[in-house]
């Protein structure tokens, strides 16, 4: 008899970021990190033989997390990797349910219907997952493994499984960390759980509240738009208008954002502009920064997890340019500001001047993830 723990990974950007993750080798989040060590602490007492996980970075610094305390190698096969999106790859959510509402229903919903030109197929991506797995069960008979994954590929391993590719409304939802188990016993599969965090607390849960932006470029003539975004974020920092020079605004936004539509976007919520981020893709190339000039949420979309979509959409913007950081400036006294930023990674770098007063610098590490440094990698 062979027993297969099947564990989705850790938060990752894609979740936090709200963009379709894929096989984008995106990094553990904060959050992430915390209930992978959660998970293993649920592990402290189980008895693991072999610890495999897709080559994507989320799932290899989840099995890793498995491997350390026990001296284990973590194996790594790519068949395990989560499902292919196509040309959705790194798209928000919010994109695809507005422009393919459709094949996006048909995603979440009913995914053996879910067909993209140059994506995988739910039953194409349970085969591939089902070929790693009968390998493991076979080179591992008589011992216990954990299977270090993603929710696409874990749901269409259990649907195939054990319910059928036309039943997934019979797998429950399984959030970042999720465990699975199941036994294989002369051919026979049996589950004996599915889906299971009761190793995380309320403060380690992050249920998806499918409030997705839609994020476009801003139109070129949009300048009343813009400065009155400007004006509001001015009034709220300052308390007054004093000083403020909407069209020499919008002048240097278009001086800094150069030819790129994606430097300069609005993120729409259900087809509603909720705020917008302005980028300066030519400011401290050099130095592998990212520098975000403007980040503006209207009034009645904060405090609803939407702004982190949109520092979402710098990190893309700028990793796939070669940045390892990203930094921006916030006024000391702006202590809403402060909280969101350093709840999600930004670190006070250095204090400067400002045109009306001083200003802190904060900067997040936005560098790919590394394989673990502390483990031995085997490729299977």
């Amino acid at each position: 008899m062979v027993t297969v723990y099947l564990i989705r990974h850790g938060e990752a950007e894609g979740n936090l970021y709200r963009r379709m993750q894929g096989q984008y080798n995106g990094d553990l989040t904060d959050l992430g990190r915390r209930q992978i060590e959660a998970l293993g602490r649920r592990f402290q007492n189980v008895r693991l033989d072999a610890v495999y996980s897709s080559d994507l970075s989320r799932a290899m610094e989840t099995g890793a997390v498995l491997c350390r305390p026990r001296g284990l190698p973590l194996r790594t096969d790519p068949r395990l990797r989560e499902v292919c999106v196509g040309p959705w790859e790194d798209l928000p959510f919010g994109n695809a349910a507005a422009d393919q509402p459709a094949q996006f229903q048909q995603f979440i919903w009913d995914p053996n219907l879910w067909k993209l030109e140059g994506a995988d197929t739910f039953a194409g991506l349970s085969d591939r997952g089902w070929a790693a797995l009968k390998d493991i069960i076979v080179r591992h008979e008589g011992q216990t493994v954990a299977v270090c994954a993603h929710q696409v590929i874990i749901k269409s391993l259990l649907c195939k499984l054990f319910f059928g590719l036309d039943h997934p409304e019979q797998v429950a939802y399984g959030t970042n960390t999720a465990v699975s188990r199941f036994t294989a016993e002369g051919g026979r599969l049996t589950l004996d759980f599915q889906n299971d965090v009761s190793h995380l607390d309320d403060s380690l849960l992050r249920i998806p509240t499918h409030r997705d932006l839609a994020i476009r470029p801003m139109a070129g003539d949009a300048v009343e738009e813009y400065i009155r975004y400007r004006k509001d974020a001015w009034q709220v920092v300052y308390g007054t208008l004093r000083g403020f020079d909407g069209s020499g605004f919008w002048l240097d936004a278009q001086r800094t954002i150069g030819p790129d539509p994606e430097a300069m976007v609005v993120g729409y919520l259900n087809g509603t502009p909720a705020g917008m981020i302005q980028l300066s893709p030519g400011r401290d190339a050099a130095r592998g920064v990212g520098y975000i000039p403007f980040l503006y949420l209207r009034e009645p979309f904060r405090h609803q997890g939407l702004g982190i979509q949109l520092i979402g959409h710098a990190v893309s913007f700028y990793r796939k340019r070669g940045r390892t950081k990203l930094q921006l400036s916030v006024a000391p006294t702006n202590a809403k500001a402060l909280g969101f930023y350093r709840k999600y990674g930004f670190v006070q770098a250095k204090k400067h001047r400002g045109l009306f007063g001083s200003l802190l610098l904060l900067e997040k590490d936005i560098s790919l993830p590394a394989p673990p440094a502390d483990i031995s990698v085997i490729p299977v």
